[in-house]
């Protein structure tokens, strides 16, 4: 793997890390939505001011890879469970997102991101880590599964008028 910097984003970072992962989203999902839908979800999830927010939101694990020359190749958000699962234990955590872009794939960067989750879910005494994944999304299944994440649920992910089929899986921190 090239040489990469792997760190917690700073303020300044927002505009293009929110760039960046409004751009992995379209690559994964975009097909799935109506335009209008997709640009909707964009302004709501995916823009500069709601990074800056992550970035300053003391509830929020944010890390990013970035490239030699400064772009930003991968990013991983984690903290409080939001995916709709119950009973799980008091003090649990989810992997929001982690993506890579496209040439990064299979090179490790991906698994380097998960750690440092798994590290931050630790380090906040998490007895669980969850996490929701299309359910089409085979490779991210199976990734997930060979850190020991286990299915445990669906739900349905809504982004305009469409709903995704999403899997629930969780992780035991305990075992």
């Amino acid at each position: 793997m090239k040489e990469m910097e792997i760190r917690r984003p700073r303020l300044e970072d927002a505009p293009s890390l929110a760039q960046f992962a409004a751009a992995r989203f379209c690559d994964t999902f975009g097909h799935l939505y109506d335009s209008d839908d997709l640009q909707e979800h964009l302004e709501q999830k995916y823009t500069a001011d709601v990074f800056k927010e992550y970035i300053l939101d003391n509830d929020v694990f944010l890390v990013a890879a970035f490239a030699e020359n400064g772009e930003i190749v991968g990013y991983a958000k984690a903290g409080n469970v939001e995916v709709p699962f119950e009973p799980r234990a008091e003090n649990c955590k989810e992997l929001h997102r982690l993506y890579v872009r496209d040439d990064m794939k299979g090179n490790g960067l991906g698994l380097k991101l998960y750690q440092l989750v798994l590290d931050y879910a630790k380090s906040e005494k998490a007895s669980e880590l969850y996490l929701g994944v299309w359910a089409e999304n085979a490779r991210a299944i199976a990734f997930y599964t060979r850190q020991g994440f286990e299915i445990v649920g669906k739900y349905l992910y809504q982004v305009g008028r469409t709903y995704d089929d999403e899997r629930i899986m969780r992780l035991d921190l305990v075992k």
